[in-house]
């Protein structure tokens, strides 16, 4: 359920994006904070998590498992992001090639060290991104993107599609007769041609919508964002969760209504907040039939320039 709720996130980011985009590319140290609600010159993030379990009538702590860590240039974009396993062994590791403030390569390798998939993206003499490609681990193409732009430089639609050039995702922007953007409408498609996912998001109203489908074209099921307030519904149109974004660093407060009539609320708490105002502590609690308890706490090791 959670994924549903990370798919409308991506509407922040993409909002931001796209403004960086129309704007010469010129990168205004926000990639910390749309991606990880990160604030202030952010160097370096460890993350570790450990669960939270009742013994002889007090609640205690697990060992800390490392999750992941990031790492970050001057710039504060992203160099470096690697991805652990719930026992703590890495599983994947993502680095970032810059050329002045562009990125122009993604690199993905396996947690021992194989790359298995490549990103490049491309640019224009003016310094705009024209598309790109990825690439797997033996070379061959997976899937390449060609952008488009109106008179303004301004991007209107940007498609992927895969090796045999099969259509696979297309993200079209609108604009308003002051250049301003409008509208996002995202569009995702299998690997036969179907169609599997529509988001649309309202620029001026932060509305967004995101409707997911099955492979056969039946309705799967739908999410709304509005502001910071997210409602998933399931394929019949009922009511299944409420999600509130927090303020301090993105965190979620989600109300699920399960099929049998019961209810269960998640919301993760900041313990600690540090100088920059980015938490260093937070508590996952669950309010359910059973009661109210905390079942994990993350940490965060933060470093800055």
């Amino acid at each position: 359920m959670k994924a549903g709720v990370l798919k409308l996130l991506f509407w922040v980011i993409a909002l931001s994006s796209v403004q960086a985009q129309n704007n010469d590319f010129k990168q205004s140290n926000t990639f910390a904070w749309t991606t990880y609600a990160l604030l202030g010159p952010v160097r370096t993030v460890r993350t570790e998590t450990a669960t939270i379990f009742e013994h002889n009538g007090r609640f205690v702590e697990s060992p800390r498992t490392l999750s992941m860590t990031i790492a970050f240039n001057e710039d504060i974009n992203r160099t470096e992001v690697c991805f652990h396993d719930s026992k703590g062994v890495l599983t994947r590791r993502i680095t970032t090639k810059y050329e002045g403030s562009r990125d122009v390569e993604y690199i993905n390798y396996d947690g021992v060290g194989n790359m298995w998939l490549r990103t490049v993206i491309d640019y224009d003499e003016k310094g705009q991104t024209t598309g790109g490609a990825t690439y797997n681990g033996d070379g061959s193409l997976r899937s390449r993107s060609v952008v488009k732009r109106n008179g303004k430089g301004q991007v209107v639609e940007e498609s992927t599609f895969d090796a045999k050039g099969i259509l696979l995702e297309q993200f079209v922007t609108n604009y308003n007769d002051e250049g301003e953007l409008s509208s996002i409408e995202r569009t995702f498609y299998g690997a036969d041609g179907s169609l599997r996912r529509k988001e649309l998001v309202n620029a001026k109203t932060k509305q967004s919508e995101t409707v997911n489908y099955n492979r056969n074209g039946t309705l799967a099921g739908s999410t709304v964002r509005v502001d910071h307030t997210i409602r998933e519904y399931d394929k019949e149109g009922a009511f299944t969760k409420s999600v509130q974004v927090g303020d301090v660093g993105r965190l979620l407060d989600e109300f699920a209504y399960r099929p049998d009539g019961t209810t269960a609320r998640t919301v993760e708490i900041p313990d600690e907040i540090d100088s920059h105002g980015n938490w260093v502590k937070q508590t996952k609690w669950v309010s359910d039939a059973s009661g109210r308890r905390p079942v994990s706490v993350t940490y965060r090791a933060i470093t800055y320039y």
